[in-house]
């Protein structure tokens, strides 16, 4: 389940996609890192977690 939900453009047709995202902490302090975890694309386009990693980057909305 997501703690946050953005509007993205899919990386394979173009068009507006849901992505839901986590925050990680860091082991080591009190970083909150998020993490994109889920990918709705209402023309069905399906991402990997590896593509989901590479397509959407956080500090682009955080």
């Amino acid at each position: 389940m997501s703690d946050q939900i953005t509007w993205e453009k899919c990386p394979q047709c173009g068009d507006s996609a849901a992505v839901g995202w986590v925050k990680v902490r860091e082991i080591t302090g009190p970083t909150v890192v998020w993490m994109p975890a889920e990918f709705d694309c209402p023309a069905g386009c399906d991402l990997t977690q590896e593509e989901r990693l590479a397509a959407f980057d956080p500090s682009s909305w955080v």
